[in-house]
């Protein structure tokens, strides 16, 4: 759109009729300013008084809002930094006058600039969230639909799984559908299939939603939004080789060039233009043209200015870099090339994107990564970030990424001379593509590695299995499960599930192989082997190194890496196989290498092979030998937790007389208890007495009956820990503490297993201890008070003063002959305002000096820190200290004690005033907060000289002090207080860079 369009100008000549002389060409410098100026103004708030504050009423203030917000609208097509001013004086307006329909609009799109133009997208998630909040709260419905797809689509992704706000975008349609604004519902449909590009979900279903939404902008006549789905039909139609050729969205109805002069030549569809040229780099990426992919991303770089606010971006840096470096090889590179200086910039914002989520773009920056090292020749280092890149991935549902990365490391393994690593990798590719709907790169992958098109008889195949369950033997099923199930003891269960699976596997010969303490703690270990021979089946039971002339290793390596099952129908006939020295030697026709694995943690392998017949292990039989390794995983578990139970028993009674802790259990269905000997003597319960939980419950006091027998219940039933520190009352008075663990499990005839531990003495002495620490941490805050008794004598010294003003004042306006009450009443009014003020700050000193228990609150720690800079004002102002609050908004509570808390903050504060209250330079202290994963963290800082290095180690020993006149327990009672609260309290910074304290507080979050 032209720049001098009207409206632009007409809006800038209100501007300046308000007195606002923005230039008609205002420089991102300026925008940058604003932006950064009204963020400051939102993070010095708390979310909550944000989202609670009066909505705006003022009718003039509204129509210049409205203004704004057509302004924005035209701006955005013509000039991003003017549209950057817009949103911030919406949003400015805002946050002085109170909130508006407009206010909701500006705070989601500024949310969505405020990654990719001003590099902050933590603003931009905090202002979407704004957004967010304030239409659900207020019922600000004017502009719902855009704040829901803008910040599912447009902000979301760059904090959170991309997937996390598809939610929002699906409600985006519902609601501009249901207010009339077809437009946007049309603009809601193409952002939803980008969502779900990106997230790869099969092609198929994002195909069918696509061209429903085609029929939906169709009937809107809406050539734009048409022009969106399109591409992105044509791009999934290509991938899933529906089209001419793979890579091309040439077909009987698409004509890609005709396509191409249509955007072009249209330019209010630049934006569009920029996604198709990014459609196509995708495209020629996957087919393999990495000439042509280059030529597409040129393309789409000089339209990327009007794009790079929307999340199509990371697919332009993403295969822009790889289609680069995939024209590279390791024998011709310039690191000083300027395509070389374009992937690491693009490597460098991925990377930056992965700090911010790693959910999304860890996979990508470590793909880029790896085959940046493969061109530099950093072989080592390409191998660990293909395999980083490929279980990032893999573990957050990127089907398409997994296949790009091992499509590209079987590439980097195949240059090399790695055949069989290559092929592996290769098969993956190919069965992630075919999972993701991608027939078309399936087909090229196939032409191209035909090596990889024996799925029968290669170990990344990912064929199911043929026969559906209902066509098992179920009463076959039912009693090889029940035969495992029932066997306890390890070493007969071992024998059990080695003879059944030879058996009805049609095997000759077969392995138990366990892994002990994960795979990458320690080498798997053959546990049994069983041989079908004249005699029957021969089974011996015994741990064994694993040996090459054993079995076919290779096999078993790609089981234990990959968790996926190997079927070899003919080992010597399969070419890679074949070779295999093993496989020459033993003549071993049928394979089958299959995980044992319970929630997720592989636990063991079955090996069966036949060396007599091929095609052995037929789908019937597959299906079958899942059952039983699915139970042999439950079952290999109890076995594993009763053996280690049985062989820690003579252990356990002496053990638990040296640590004072008993056990105890039950069987649910018979009602029989155990009680060990520790138990009884806990418990003082004669060893006669058949042991019952009515009867435990008996010991437990009165006040905690109750919730421990509602804690032990969930347990049971809910099949959870039960975790309980509670007390016994003894029969002559005597209260014990104890501490009681259990959980259910399915061990030889107990349901449920657990251990009590008498903590009497170590309660008591914590108790000591906390009355000591309490007195301790009373006496130093009485001891900073005097130290600034003088600053709060001077505090509280200004409202009684002004107090007696007004009462003097009040007494001269009675006492005129006619009296003036109006006067009376206002010097009345404020004589009692600085009378509540004085009371106030006698109540915060008073709180210092409170003896007390501990107290557990919910507590906001920015409201803490005010509280505490408050309370030191008059000694701040004393010395002509700064302090800057850099307080992060919308932090998690924390559970904790007020005072105590106080107490830290007042100490470090108090430290920080003593250490440049006498300096010459600038006077500064920096207070600030924020979030890092589940603590909260502050840091007090000063410009003084800083902790000399040889005392940095000892400020926190108790009674050191490098102050005259000081305790030297301020820091150790900080420490202790801290540390009650499950934090840390640590200097971070030293001598010569100033002094930094920082603590941390777990949040209250669940």
């Amino acid at each position: 759109m032209d720049r001098s369009y009207s409206g632009v100008e007409a809006f800038i000549e209100y501007q300046k009729g308000r007195g606002e002389h923005w230039s008609a060409e205002p420089d991102r410098e300026e925008a940058a300013k604003e932006f950064h100026r009204v963020w400051a103004m939102i993070a010095n708030r708390r979310m909550e008084a944000l989202i609670d504050a009066p909505l705006l009423t003022d009718s003039t203030l509204l129509d210049i809002l409205e203004v704004y917000t057509e302004a924005v609208s035209i701006a955005q097509f013509t000039d991003e930094n003017l549209h950057a001013l817009i949103l911030c004086r919406i949003v400015d307006l805002s946050l002085r006058h109170g909130n508006s329909d407009a206010s909701c609009f500006a705070y989601v799109t500024l949310g969505v600039l405020a990654g990719s133009q001003f590099g902050n997208y933590d603003a931009g998630y905090q202002l979407g969230k704004l957004a967010y909040e304030l239409v659900e709260r207020h019922g600000l419905t004017r502009f719902r639909a855009r704040v829901y797809m803008r910040f599912g689509n447009l902000i979301i992704p760059w904090k959170r799984h991309v997937r996390a706000g598809r939610e929002l975008v699906r409600r985006a349609f519902d609601e501009a559908s249901r207010s009339g604004d077809l437009t946007f519902a049309a603009y809601s449909c193409t952002n939803l299939y980008i969502n779900m590009l990106t997230a790869a979900d099969p092609l198929s279903e994002v195909q069918l939603e696509a061209e429903a939404g085609l029929e939906f902008a169709a009937r809107l006549r809406f050539g734009r939004v048409i022009s969106m789905i399109e591409m992105q039909i044509m791009f999934v139609r290509t991938l899933r080789g529906l089209t001419d050729r793979f890579g091309s969205f040439d077909d009987g109805d698409f004509d890609e060039a005709a396509f191409e002069r249509h955007l072009s030549d249209n330019p209010t569809l630049a934006r569009p233009e920029c996604w198709y040229w990014i459609r196509k780099l995708q495209a020629l990426f996957y087919a393999g043209d990495f000439a042509c992919a280059i030529k597409a991303s040129e393309n789409a770089a000089r339209l990327f200015a009007r794009s790079q606010s929307y999340f199509d971006q990371v697919e332009y840096h993403f295969f822009r870099a790889l289609a680069l470096l995939c024209g590279m090889d390791s024998t011709s590179k310039d690191v000083q090339s300027p395509e070389f200086n374009a992937v690491y910039e693009h490597h460098a914002k991925i990377a930056r994107w992965a700090e911010g989520c790693p959910d999304n773009f860890e996979n990508c920056s470590a793909l880029v990564e790896a085959e940046i090292a493969r061109v530099e020749g950093r072989v080592t280092d390409a191998e660990h970030l293909y395999e980083k890149a490929i279980r990032s991935a893999q573990a957050n549902g990127f089907l398409h990424n997994e296949a790009t990365a091992n499509e590209l490391a079987g590439r980097f393994y195949a240059a090399r001379g790695f055949e069989k690593t290559a092929r592996a990798y290769l098969r993956d590719a190919r069965s992630c593509f075919l999972s993701w709907g991608a027939d078309g790169k399936v087909r090229q992958l196939d032409r191209l590695y035909p090596q990889i098109l024996d799925e029968a008889a290669s170990p990344g195949a990912t064929a199911t299995i043929v026969s559906p369950a209902a066509l098992l033997d179920l009463a076959t099923v039912f009693k090889l499960s029940q035969a495992l199930s029932s066997e306890i003891f390890l070493p007969r269960l071992i024998e059990t599930l080695v003879r059944l699976v030879v058996q009805n596997a049609g095997a000759n010969r077969g392995l138990l192989i366990l892994i002990h303490g994960g795979v990458q703690e320690s080498e798997p270990r053959i546990e049994a082997e069983a041989t079908d021979g004249p005699g029957g089946i021969h089974v011996t039971v015994g741990q064994a190194t694993i040996g090459h002339s054993d079995l076919l290793r290779p096999a078993l390596d790609y089981v234990l890496r990959t968790r996926q099952r190997v079927l070899l129908n003919d080992a010597l006939a399969d070419t890679v196989y074949s070779v295999d020295e093993y496989v020459q030697k033993s003549g071993t026709r049928s394979v089958l290498c299959l995980p044992v694995i319970k929630q997720t943690e592989l636990r063991g392998v079955l090996y069966l092979e036949n060396n007599l017949l091929p095609g052995v292990f037929t789908s019937d039989r597959l299906a079958l030998l899942q059952v039983l390794a699915s139970q042999a995983a439950i079952s290999l578990e109890n076995a594993t937790l009763y053996t280690n139970l049985q062989r820690s028993e003579a252990f356990l009674a002496q053990g638990e007389e040296i640590s004072h802790t008993g056990t105890f259990g039950w069987n649910a269905s018979n009602g029989d208890h155990y009680w060990s000997e520790e138990g009884y003597r806990i418990t003082e319960f004669d060893r006669r007495v058949k042991p019952s939980l009515d009867l435990m419950l008996e010991r437990v006091h009165p006040e905690d009956r109750e919730s421990v027998r509602v804690a032990l219940e969930a347990a049971i039933s809910e099949k959870t820990e039960f975790d309980s520190q509670h007390r016994f009352l003894m029969p002559d008075g005597r209260i014990k503490y104890v501490h009681a663990l259990g959980r259910t499990v399915n061990v030889g005839n107990l349901d449920f297993v657990g251990a009590i531990r008498d903590v009497s003495e170590r309660k008591r002495a914590e108790e000591d201890l906390r009355q000591a620490m309490t007195d301790l941490a009373r006496l130093n805050r009485a001891t900073t008070m005097g130290e600034v008794a003088a600053s709060l004598a001077h505090e509280l010294n200004q409202p009684i003063t002004g107090a007696i003003s007004y009462a003097s004042a009040c007494l001269r306006w009675l006492s005129r002959e006619t009296p003036d009450l109006e006067e009376a009443r206002a010097a009345a009014t404020n004589m009692v305002q600085d009378g509540h003020r004085a009371a106030n700050i006698i109540h915060r000193i008073r709180k210092q000096f409170e003896k007390g228990a501990l107290n557990r609150d919910v507590l906001e720690v920015g409201e803490i820190l005010r509280d505490t800079v408050g309370l030191l004002v008059s000694e701040i102002d004393r010395y002509g200290i700064v302090v800057e609050l850099d307080l992060a908004p919308d932090l998690p509570s924390v559970i904790g004690d007020r005072v105590q808390l106080q107490q830290v903050a007042m100490n470090l504060i108090v430290n920080g005033i003593e250490a440049i209250k006498d300096i010459d330079s600038a006077r500064e202290i920096v207070v600030r907060s924020w979030r890092s994963l589940d603590e909260i963290v502050v840091s007090v800082r000063d410009t003084g000289a800083g902790v000399p290095p040889e005392l940095a180690d000892q400020i926190f020993d108790p009674f050191f002090t490098t102050k005259p006149h000081g305790t030297g327990m301020g820091l150790r009672i900080s420490r202790s207080i801290v540390e009650s609260h499950g934090g840390r309290l640590w200097l971070s910074e030293a001598a010569g860079r100033r002094s930094t304290f920082q603590f941390t507080l777990p949040t209250g979050e669940k």
